[in-house]
């Protein structure tokens, strides 16, 4: 075999191996991770549920942890519940040591798992970032003011190389244009390093709008 036919035919294979790599890594990964979580909470349960069952049955404590987080979820629709829990808050809060572990895992858990009223990302936004035309996509984290204009202060969080870590910028909403995702295809193109941006424009359009002002009608 000449060596340029075995130059070929090992630009063949490597390339094949590369295409089967890119297919099967993300699959494998995502098994690993799903297998991984779902032996960590089942056996976290094991010693409880082996207070009541004489013998261990693989996957019920997944089954009882769900039911639980679910149950959890129903509850704190109820006032009662909720008010409880918000006593429960404040308790731990005012533990030295604990409210600071406390505090740094709600901040980090309430982007990615807030229900739609409670989010702490309100919008995706684009701010040129740090200058001459260049822009990032931020995500707006507050912007409450009782009259809205061009001009109220408004924080947005600009990660890095880590959704968690970044900068909280204090801006004029003047200088924010929302980009059209959704807070989800945001995180994605963050966590996919950019691949997996969807096909929007992220440079800048119109000015972000004021949120509408409360209604003062009884």
């Amino acid at each position: 075999m000449s060596v340029s036919r075995s130059r070929k035919v090992w630009k063949f294979l490597k390339q094949q191996f590369l295409y089967g790599l890119v297919a099967l890594l993300p699959i494998y990964v995502t098994v690993r991770v799903l297998v991984f979580v779902v032996h960590y909470v089942d056996q976290s349960m094991a010693p409880v549920l082996q207070a009541y069952l004489p013998v261990h049955i693989p996957g019920l404590g997944v089954i009882v942890s769900l039911v639980i987080v679910m149950l959890a979820g129903f509850l704190m629709r109820l006032v009662v519940f909720r008010q409880a829990t918000l006593t429960l808050e404040r308790v731990i809060e005012s533990v030295p040591g604990v409210r600071t572990v406390y505090s740094a895992v709600k901040q980090v858990v309430s982007p990615l798992l807030g229900d739609d009223g409670h989010k702490a990302f309100k919008q995706v936004v684009g701010l040129e970032w740090p200058g001459n035309d260049l822009w990032v996509v931020c995500f707006l984290v507050k912007d409450d003011h009782p009259q809205p204009g061009p001009d109220d202060e408004v924080l947005v969080f600009l990660p890095t190389n880590h959704l968690h870590l970044g900068f909280v910028i204090a801006t004029r909403r003047s200088k924010l244009h929302p980009i059209d995702m959704s807070i989800e295809e945001a995180l994605k193109t963050q966590f996919s390093l950019g691949v997996a941006t969807p096909d929007v424009s992220l440079m800048p359009g119109a000015l972000l709008a004021p949120p509408p002002a409360p209604s003062t009608e009884e």
